[in-house]
């Protein structure tokens, strides 16, 4: 299963790229439900660069790891959770594309769940999908400032 979503955005995609390489300065502007981040090891996002991240899904707070597994420079960041929350989303990925004179940029979160549990655990899944896109707009108010 995949949640994915895009927003067009009137900036070039260096733009989009360069917001994203200070992500651990712009996390909490993000989004309302974001906490603290900070990079734990590497200088920023580099492959194998590892993020701390906080962020309020479903009325929880989840304290979040994740690896920076591949970089194209303007054009794409790679990564994958570490620890319990692998396990149901191994990875995901920002995707940045010229579009229309300006920027398309995606969000892409893989997810791993049985159909069984998918049934269990439908309202967190809904509430991901409304916090991704929440950041949708919330990135292109900031970024078309």
């Amino acid at each position: 299963m995949r949640i994915e979503h895009s927003v067009d955005i009137n900036v070039a995609p260096e733009v989009v790229y360069d917001w994203l390489l200070q992500l651990d300065v712009n996390y909490k502007a993000w989004h309302p439900d974001h906490g603290d981040c900070n990079w734990l090891k590497g200088k920023g996002f580099e492959e194998g660069a590892i993020l701390y991240s906080e962020q309020i899904l479903h009325g929880k707070l989840h304290k979040l790891k994740t690896r920076v597994t591949h970089i194209e420079p303007n054009r794409c960041i790679e990564y994958q959770f570490l620890g319990r929350h692998s396990l149901l989303v191994p990875g995901g990925k920002f995707v940045i594309t010229a579009h229309e004179g300006g920027a398309r940029f995606t969000e892409v979160l893989e997810i791993r769940i049985p159909k069984l549990l998918k049934l269990v655990a439908k309202k967190r899944l809904q509430a991901l999908e409304k916090h991704q896109n929440e950041e949708m707009i919330n990135l292109k108010k900031l970024l078309e400032k």
